[in-house]
């Protein structure tokens, strides 16, 4: 056995060597499977960026190693607990005005300053039962192809190596729409932070931090 085939199929008995027809649809699927790690992995890398910036709070002058202490966190996360997360705060379903209020928060030190800003993307509970839906099903495929890839198809047969090779396509269809979904959500938030951002340096919002007075006159 050559030294590129046994890097390829390290699985393989010496009896059962694969076939020229078969050893070519193999490398078909070993290339659409990479692919396909390949772009996960892009998504779980923009996902973490997105968690990571969903919530902070803190004294102002500890909010730099606040947020890096997040990061830390966020990166040891599962895709499936970087979706629970998600799902779980970043992304809720719409809800009535009254009920959406947020609610009342009090520093954990009245005598600092204190800084808290969350990001939330409001949808209609129809589609943010499909959003999650969708979430829950990339990690269940993803899981599948690291855990369960070779049980579930024959790749030493060419019968096999196609089963494969459709459900890779199907997959990677999946994960592109998931994972414009999530560029979406990302750039949408980058966009909130720098309008806020920009409104922050407004004497409007310097009148209302030090004088009570908001942009529409009426004040606290």
């Amino acid at each position: 056995m050559s030294a590129d085939h046994d890097a390829e199929m390290p699985d393989f008995p010496p009896e059962q060597l694969p076939s020229e027809q078969v050893a070519s649809v193999q490398r078909e699927v070993q290339r659409k499977l990479g692919r396909i790690m390949i772009r996960l992995q892009q998504y779980e890398r923009l996902i973490k960026a997105v968690a990571a910036s969903v919530e902070i709070a803190g004294p102002v002058d500890e909010l730099v190693e606040i947020q890096r202490k997040r990061g830390e966190v966020i990166s040891k996360m599962t895709l499936g607990g970087l979706v629970t997360e998600i799902t779980g705060g970043y992304l809720k379903p719409a809800q009535p005005a009254a009920a959406a209020a947020e609610p009342e928060w009090e520093p954990g030190d009245t005598r600092r300053i204190w800084l808290r800003m969350n990001a939330s993307m409001s949808m209609q509970p129809a589609d943010y039962d499909r959003v999650v839906a969708g979430l829950k099903e990339l990690v269940a495929m993803r899981n599948e192809l690291v855990h369960h890839f070779l049980e579930r198809f024959d790749l030493w047969s060419v019968a096999g190596c196609q089963n494969a090779d459709l459900y890779l396509d199907a997959g990677m269809a999946k994960v592109d729409n998931r994972y414009a979904e999530l560029r979406h959500w990302a750039l949408t938030m980058a966009k909130a932070q720098r309008t806020m951002a920009a409104f922050m340096e407004t004497p409007e919002y310097k009148e209302l931090l030090f004088g009570g007075t908001a942009p529409d006159g009426t004040a606290d």
